[in-house]
């Protein structure tokens, strides 16, 4: 009952290790022995090659091929006690043998994961705006090709805001960058919290410039997140600097496949962008609505 709950694997080298020290009791079993013996270096070698993760069980499975002709030896056939030692010196050969398999096998894995990892993070820089930690311009000129093209597939609408802080570059003279990528990520953040819904992207796609990506969305939809976006600016300052000027403001455009006509992505972006120019043109801290196509 014992033996047939032990591991299979376990149970097949006590097999072997008992099968190879009795075959040794029998002096006039020579070629048996020598096969015997043949198998059990091969099998145990194998073992301290293939299973050095584990490397306690490695030890012990390799130990268990010779254990028990190691004891006919010492018990029954003195004769072969030059094959003892021979045993011994090539169970050490084992030993270290899977000391150093272990830690290799540990070595490549850390190498592998740290590329792994490496991957990871190369895959994540080239797709997010350092600064912000938004979607970067290479995110949204993807998103917004396959956006728009599942839209004309499924014959849905899809709306695009575009933002542009008013008069950046004066608050960057004035207060210097440092104060200009602080208002740049308060921005971020602002639009984050905004839009919630998961498939919705914002991404930073210039110095001053945001976008964001509204699958399955209506123009009136869109016009009411943008209102949404407009009324939290009106609280946005940026406190470090200290002066009126720091208080942040922005124009945005919003335009849909619908409502604009737009038979492709770059007719989307332009018309969007005119609306956010209108915006500016008529005092910025404004909304803008792309006109049809």
């Amino acid at each position: 009952m014992a033996s047939s709950s032990l591991d299979p694997g376990l149970r097949l080298r006590i097999n072997l290790g008992a099968w190879f020290g009795w075959v040794s009791m029998h002096p006039d079993w020579t070629s048996a022995f020598i096969v015997s013996l043949i198998c059990t270096v091969n099998f145990s070698t194998a073992i301290a090659h293939q299973f050095c993760i584990d490397k306690r069980n490695a030890m012990v499975c390799s130990l268990l091929c010779f254990i028990w002709a190691s004891v006919v030896i010492i018990l029954y056939r003195p004769e072969l006690l030059a094959i003892l030692y021979a045993f011994g010196f090539y169970c050490l050969y084992l030993i270290s043998t899977i000391k150093n398999a272990h830690a290799e096998f540990f070595r490549k894995l850390d190498i592998e994961l740290t590329l792994i990892e490496t991957q990871r993070e190369l895959d994540s820089m080239a797709r997010t705006d350092p600064l912000t930690g938004l979607a970067n311009r290479r995110v949204y000129d993807t998103e917004m090709q396959r956006n728009f093209s599942q839209s004309k597939r499924h014959n849905t609408d899809f709306s695009l805001i575009l933002l542009d802080l008013d008069h950046f570059k004066i608050l960057n003279d004035t207060h210097g960058h440092a104060i200009g990528d602080l208002c740049i990520k308060a921005v971020a953040r602002l639009l984050n919290d905004t839009c919630r819904r998961e498939l919705d992207i914002v991404a930073r796609i210039g110095g001053e410039e945001f976008a964001i990506i509204l699958p399955d969305t209506s123009i009136d939809d869109a016009h009411k997140l943008a209102i949404q976006i407009h009324q939290r600016f009106q609280g946005l300052t940026i406190p470090e600097a200290r002066e009126a000027t720091a208080t942040v403001t922005a124009s945005m455009g919003v335009g849909s496949v619908a409502q604009t006509g737009a038979q492709d992505v770059n007719t989307l972006y332009e018309l969007t962008d005119a609306a956010v120019y209108a915006a500016k043109q008529q005092g910025r801290n404004q909304i803008g609505i792309a006109r049809l196509h």
